[in-house]
């Protein structure tokens, strides 16, 4: 791919996560159909693109409908994981069992245990893209890592973006010390250090509260302290509550979306 200053810039996609569902903690039997996520994808982020993609994900029932739709260099699709780093028990009710989670769980524990599961499933598919190209001996010129139930509304025009930037989905003046972080985007080992965020979530205020925005921008701080001269906004992802607005949104909220029953 054509980048700034690099006619034959390679890129990478890590996606991550579940596919999704009507439900933001997986409580409904309607899934969404995967087709809805990845036309955007196809559309706005890969087009034409000669774009590696590595995938990790819980949605071990899906993995095929996964790897068919979008035919990833590597993968790791596996059973959801029942513990993390942090001990989410610890934040209120025992945990029941996993398809049924939210009964057993005080608010506290669905986010500590959620907020994990996501950013652990967002290491691992950056992991795969690391092996890789330590086994090729190569770096990616860019590297963007995403989520499998978020929409591109607008194209993802990799040929405008500075390497040595960290891009972020845009942010409101009204909260400063809060990220989106619905994608990044960077070379790759800025990358390697979003991933690393999960090991190093409970020094940066996971153990205190469970406000993931906050959290991170916690964290970007401190592994950038130049941070304010290496993070910019890209796209738009509104502060507000989850609705199908902005041209980074989540794609249960999109109207009529389409969904399939679980087996």
């Amino acid at each position: 791919m054509k980048l700034a200053g690099n006619p034959n810039g390679r890129v990478a996609l890590c996606l991550f996560g579940y596919v999704g569902c009507l439900n933001k903690y997986r409580m409904s039997d309607a899934e969404i159909d995967i087709t809805e996520a990845y036309e955007y994808y196809k559309k706005n982020v890969l087009k034409d693109h000669d774009i590696d993609i590595f995938i990790h994900s819980f949605d071990i029932k899906r993995k095929d409908e996964i790897i068919d739709t979008y035919k990833p260099i590597n993968f790791k699709i596996e059973k959801q994981r029942q513990k993390f780093k942090v001990d989410h028990i610890g934040y209120g009710d025992s945990m029941k069992s996993y398809s049924k989670h939210t009964e057993g769980y005080s608010s506290k524990q669905k986010q500590v245990f959620h907020n994990q599961s996501q950013k652990y499933s967002r290491k691992q598919s950056i992991i795969l893209k690391r092996q890789h190209e330590t086994k090729h001996k190569f770096e990616y010129d860019l590297v963007l890592t995403a989520r499998l139930d978020i929409a591109f509304t607008e194209e993802f025009e990799f040929h405008t973006l500075d390497p040595d930037k960290l891009y972020a989905p845009g942010n409101n003046a009204r909260h400063p010390n809060m990220i989106n972080e619905f994608f990044f985007c960077s070379n790759s080992k800025n990358i390697d250090k979003i991933g690393e965020f999960y090991d190093n979530m409970a020094e940066h205020g996971l153990d205190s509260q469970t406000n993931i925005h906050i959290i991170e921008m916690n964290y970007i701080k401190k592994t950038w302290p130049n941070f304010e001269d290496i993070l910019e906004y890209y796209l738009i992802r509104p502060w507000s509550a989850a609705a199908w607005h902005g041209s980074v949104r989540i794609i249960r909220t999109k109207p009529n979306v389409r969904t399939v029953v679980k087996k």
